[in-house]
């Protein structure tokens, strides 16, 4: 691999995880250059029918000048593209770290991944390798838990969301779909690495929710990118930080993961990257807080589920210690705000108990000490309903 520049070896591993994972080459050229992917973009993000001929433009555009991987899907690389460009940008208000260039990235369409990794024995920058799926995993968890915010009060296009933990809590408690639907992602994402056999259909006035979703999803996803941008801009991708070699199909690369209290530290410039680069869009302040705080709790349960498996260690502190860490630096500085949060605890505490409690019936009635390979989800999917 000495002697590839970044784009090459990125290929390697893309190429490596679609014959390992699908056992074929995925052709994105043919796939989304037809109005079928528009149709895709409108059902699952909401994009106006306005939109098409630009958005087409753009990603057609990005295929023909060939300034992305060609095992790339164009949609998920520009929007990652667009949210890493913004944080390089307002950077340098936060950061002293003008010599560092814009980190480089890619997608892959396999595993819960968003970290960094380096080609071995090899002097080419690390690379930020992002979970496309993650995209359509925050969408999906959090149109289930906006359903959990009572309408406070709706003015035509306006709404306000009750954000009282009383009112939460009634609300998770008269609505089972809720608690299912949180169930259902978390299994699918866990068991089978993505949310395509999640069944995500919505209750009724869906639409009236959409735009909080929207923007706590935008939120979510814009810190995950902030997390890892600033592991990159705060020098934590040295060679000393190698946790060991990767082998898929017959690519090899490193896996880079800093230790406890750098990821605390990328937490923090996370938030203070991601806030500015919301504010800009006019996202309001509790929603931006609300959609990062989201973020960690949902990863921190991700990782105690693998944990709990007995598939590895623990890479990334517990929640409870990041939401803290990352509190207790804000406080000075938006106390008032994060007040909100304690209605995100509440939550995801409920929500929570009620997984393990469903989860246990999953493990003694489904899979009673089998391989997940062996379990339908349509059997992890009727235990979920079946729970008291």
């Amino acid at each position: 691999m000495v002697g590839m520049n970044p784009v090459e070896f990125l290929e390697e591993v893309q190429h490596a995880y679609m014959i390992s994972s699908f056992g074929e080459i995925i052709d994105y050229d043919e796939m989304y250059s037809n109005g079928g992917f528009f149709d895709f973009l409108q059902r699952e993000y909401n994009f106006k029918l306005e939109e098409r001929e630009k958005v087409m433009k753009s990603l057609q555009e990005m295929r023909s000048e060939h300034v992305i991987s060609r095992y790339e899907n164009p949609y998920y690389y520009k929007y990652f593209r667009d949210i890493i460009s913004n944080i390089h940008r307002i950077k340098d208000k936060f950061l002293d770290c003008k010599e560092q260039g814009e980190p480089l990235f890619g997608t892959v369409e396999f595993d819960m991944f968003y970290a960094q990794i380096r080609c071995p024995d090899s002097s080419m920058p690390p690379i930020i390798l992002l979970y496309s799926g993650i995209i359509q995993f925050a969408h999906d968890i959090t149109n289930v838990l906006t359903k959990a915010f009572p309408i406070q009060v709706r003015d035509g296009e306006k709404i306000v969301f009750g954000m009282e933990p009383q009112k939460i809590w009634d609300s998770i408690q008269s609505n089972k779909w809720i608690e299912r639907r949180f169930t259902d992602i978390v299994f699918s994402i866990f068991f089978y690495g993505n949310v395509d056999m999640c069944d995500v259909s919505q209750p009724e006035n869906d639409y009236l929710y959409r735009n909080f979703s929207n923007a706590l999803a935008d939120s979510f996803l814009t810190f995950i990118v902030a997390h890892e941008c600033a592991h990159y801009y705060l020098g934590h991708l040295g060679t000393d930080a190698v946790k060991g070699i990767v082998t898929v199909g017959n690519v090899q690369y490193e896996s880079i993961i800093p230790d406890w209290e750098q990821e605390f530290d990328a937490d923090y410039i996370g938030v203070l990257l991601t806030i500015p680069v919301l504010l800009e869009k006019n996202m309001d302040i509790q929603v931006i807080l609300g959609g990062m705080y989201i973020a960690m709790w949902i990863l921190s349960i991700m990782e105690s589920l693998r944990i709990k498996a007995g598939e590895e260690k623990t890479t990334h502190p517990p929640a409870k210690d990041r939401l803290l860490q990352v509190k207790k630096k804000l406080q000075n500085i938006m106390q008032d705000d994060l007040r909100m949060l304690e209605v995100y605890d509440m939550l995801f505490s409920v929500l929570w108990d009620r997984f393990t409690v469903i989860a246990k019936n999953v493990e003694d009635r489904v899979l009673a000490g089998r391989p997940i390979a062996d379990v339908t989800y349509e059997q992890i999917k009727e235990a979920i309903y079946q729970s008291p």
